[in-house]
């Protein structure tokens, strides 16, 4: 499965974190965390099994906890509209 993020997504990097301003949306700031921003950088370029091998060796977890952060933040991703399921 591939995403898409919105094209009309503000960002700006504070320290470690990703700030996303959603200003479609009411103005809504999102924050993500340096898993989070790892995930992000990836979501459009890699597969979701290239992000999973990705964050297991760069995070040094388990598959069975990488695939359940994985799945439940691109989820939330997803609820919030800041992706979307690529159909290219």
């Amino acid at each position: 499965m591939s995403y898409k993020k919105r094209s009309d997504l503000a960002l700006k990097m504070i320290g470690e974190q990703l700030v996303i301003i959603d200003s479609k949306i009411g103005k809504a700031v999102h924050r993500l965390n340096d898993v989070g921003v790892f995930i992000w950088d990836l979501i459009e370029s890699s597969s979701s099994d290239e992000i999973l091998a990705k964050l297991m060796d760069e995070f040094e977890v388990d598959e069975a906890e990488a695939r359940a952060d994985l799945k439940q933040f691109v989820a939330d991703l997803e609820a919030l509209q800041l992706i979307e399921k690529s159909h290219e």
